[in-house]
Formats: C-alpha cells, structure tokens, sequence
C-alpha cells in the first residue's frame, strides 16, 4: 500500500485525529482497493469490524451506566436536578495512549503481525470482545504463522470465546466468510463508499441500460409516427425527421450490441 499520495497522507492525518472513529480507516480501505492491494484490504475490513463493535459496546455500556443513575435516583426520590447524571450519547471512543498509538501504528502498516496482535490484546483483556480479537490473531498468524506467542494468544481467545459472552447485548460478528460471501461483502462496501459515478456502475451494465433506455425511445418515436401520419394536416418535413430519429435510434442499438 502507497500512503505517499496525497490521498494517503489526508487519510492519515484524518485517522490521526480521530483514531477510534471507523471512516478514516475505511477511506484507507478503498486506497488499498484502488491500488489493488487485497491483502492489505482485508485486514482492514477486520479492523473497521472491530471498530465498529467497541463503538456498540461503548453505547451500550453508556446506555447502562445512564439507566442505573436514573433507578438510584427514583429508588432514592431524588430529584434529577440533584444528582449528576452521565451522558448517554457517544459520538467517539476515547482510547489510552497505548492504545491510540498501537492503532497508528497500525494504519501505516496494516499486515504487521506484532501490531496486530497488540490491537487483539486490547480487545482481549482490556475491552473484553474475545471473538474481535481472535479475528485479529487469526490475521496476524496469516504472515507469521509459526509465531508461539500468537497461538498461545489465539488458545486464550478462542477459550474465552467459548465461555459466556462478557456483553450478552452485544452483537456476535459471524464467522470466517467463504470466498462468495467475501466477494458479496467487498461489492456491498464499494457500493455503499465508492463515488457517485462508480457506484451507479455496480448496478446493471451500462450496455443493458443504454438498450433499455435507447428502445423506450424508439417506441415513443414510432408511437409519434403513427400519431402524425392520422393526422391529415401533418407535414411530410415533420415526418421524414422522426424517421431520421428512428434510424439513428436503431444504429445505435445496433452498435451497443455490437
């Protein structure tokens, strides 16, 4: 992945800024696609997933902590004026330092196997999301596969993926997707984040629609001919011109299909 463009040092410095957030780090995901580095994709794609699921958690846990406050005030007939209640809105995850910076790291150098595997540590012992963090292992050991303290760390990871969930309200991401359903997930991506132009292009073929839209026309130019011609008053010009639009009509039909 070339991050020396100008596009790729923006997308840095948007990550930079907002580390936690998941847009920076899906822009990066449609640099590597545009630059035609799969591999590099890929590992993003589970780092946007593991990014998305702590921002859930943290919503979660805000929600939680808010309807607690609100029971001890009603259990104690406080008034809401007279105690503080915390916010249950989150527009951002704050991250440690630690943290923040092990995710930085990684934008540069998404397939390092060590910053991966500090990332799955994060989401293993600090955030407690064992099967996000056993994506990342399992990314990790896909560049160094006979690392020893990886596959301790993925021994652990699928251990306590095993047990009850620590967030039983928290959304369980799905397995490993089959080469179908990989290719299902990448065209849905660039649908929804590619620009205007190329994401009509994902729709039907351009030729397809060209057809469709070129034959409606000829249809209502015929329909117009036939109008005319019960028309005794219409001039012989105003015809020969509807058959000159039909004719063009008809030769560009016949160049799509060609």
């Amino acid at each position: 992945m070339d991050l020396s463009t100008q596009a790729g040092q923006e997308i840095l410095s948007d990550i930079e800024r907002n580390t936690s957030s998941s847009r920076g780090w899906r822009n990066l995901m449609l640099l590597c696609f545009d630059q035609k580095d799969i591999d590099t994709f890929k590992t993003l794609q589970i780092v946007c997933e593991g990014l998305d699921r702590l921002f859930e958690l943290k919503k979660l846990e805000a929600k939680r902590e808010f309807e607690e406050a609100v029971k001890a005030i009603r259990e104690s007939k406080l008034k809401v004026n007279q105690r503080r209640l915390p916010n249950p809105i989150v527009t951002n995850i704050v991250l440690l330092e630690a943290q923040r910076q092990a995710f930085l790291h990684l934008s540069r150098t998404p397939n390092d196997p060590e910053l991966l595997e500090r990332v799955a540590t994060f989401y293993l012992e600090d955030w407690g999301i064992s099967d996000v963090a056993l994506k990342h292992i399992e990314r990790a050991l896909n560049f160094d596969p006979t690392n020893k303290r990886l596959l301790d760390l993925k021994v652990r990871a699928a251990d306590t993926s095993a047990k009850p969930p620590l967030h039983p309200h928290l959304p369980a991401t799905e397995g490993p997707s089959s080469p179908e359903n990989t290719r299902t997930e990448l065209a849905q991506t660039m649908r929804l984040k590619l620009p205007g132009v190329l994401r009509k292009a994902s729709g039907p073929l351009p030729t397809e629609r060209s057809q469709t839209l070129i034959k409606e026309r000829i249809e209502r130019v015929t329909g117009r001919i036939e109008d005319e011609k019960k028309n005794t008053g219409f001039k012989t010009a105003n015809l020969g011109a509807l058959h000159q639009q039909l004719k063009e009509l008809q030769a560009k039909i016949e160049r799509i299909e060609q």
